[in-house]
């Protein structure tokens, strides 16, 4: 979902972009607060906010209990669906906020005030502050955390735990991007109502950012995290790359090669 987001971020900026080039006369600072689109770009990008405070809590809540899955029977499917609805029940309201409705037959489905536009604002900031405290929090604990329930767990789930160290890093500096550039995309929107002199500056700045974001943040967990490139590789039909593990040696092999190296010192 969240990659989902990302992606139509990048199409709604694109598009609109060329909109503006194309009838430049015919798009006003008042259109921008009421066209479907954004409201559309404005929707996504809520529940990509939403759904990066939603993995950090899920990938927490399986470090603290790796079996949950497997000892309680929940369904992922179920899982899956429980945080769609909420980045839905949260997202959207927090779209209809930040701006005035959109423009459909010439009504407005819906009017919001400044203060309610900077109300959502701050909602957007809780959010990116709260996810990025909670896996920078979840880092710090994690190597001993991990270790106790990595030595406490049986054999099949000791995948799992390790699976969740090596996302739980790969999250940190994606998080530490999404934190700089949607931050500055906020900031820019909050103060872009104040003057539309400038409404047009910021509304470029806040696509520039948006759309490096969207091509940085996935590229990034894709570089940082192995099994993603293996499925990514997997659906591009290339080759996985072998991962070589150490030749491990009988008791016989070792203490050959161990009292022959001791010999060696004693010569």
């Amino acid at each position: 979902m969240n990659g989902l987001g990302l992606l139509f971020l990048t199409t709604s900026h694109s598009s609109i972009a060329v909109y503006r080039l194309v009838k430049p006369g015919e798009w006003r600072a008042r259109d921008i607060v009421g066209n479907l689109p954004l409201f559309l770009h404005q929707l996504a990008y809520s529940s990509c906010t939403v759904s990066l405070l939603l993995i950090t809590i899920e990938r927490t809540v399986i470090g603290l209990k790796p079996k949950l899955y497997s000892e309680k029977r929940i369904s992922q499917g179920a899982m899956i669906a429980v945080c769609l609805l909420s980045e839905l029940f949260i997202a959207l309201p927090a779209a209809m906020l930040v701006q005035d409705g959109p423009i459909i037959n010439g009504y407005k489905l819906y009017t919001t005030t400044q203060t309610t536009q900077k109300i959502s604002v701050a909602f957007h900031i809780i959010f990116e502050i709260v996810s990025v405290m909670m896996v920078i929090i979840s880092f710090v604990q994690s190597s001993h955390r991990y270790n106790n329930s990595f030595s406490r767990s049986s054999l099949d789930t000791r995948h799992q735990i390790k699976e969740v160290i090596s996302l739980t890093r790969a999250l940190i500096p994606i998080c530490f991007c999404s934190l700089l550039l949607r931050s500055i995309c906020v900031g820019l929107s909050y103060f872009a109502y104040s003057d539309e002199k400038v409404l047009d500056l910021f509304f470029t700045l806040i696509r520039f950012c948006s759309t490096a974001g969207a091509i940085i943040e996935p590229s990034m967990m894709l570089s940082r995290h192995r099994l993603l490139q293996n499925r990514l590789r997997l659906l591009l039909g290339l080759p996985l790359v072998e991962v070589l593990h150490p030749e491990v040696l009988d008791s016989a092999t070792a203490a050959d090669v161990y009292f022959d190296a001791f010999k060696k010192n004693l010569h």
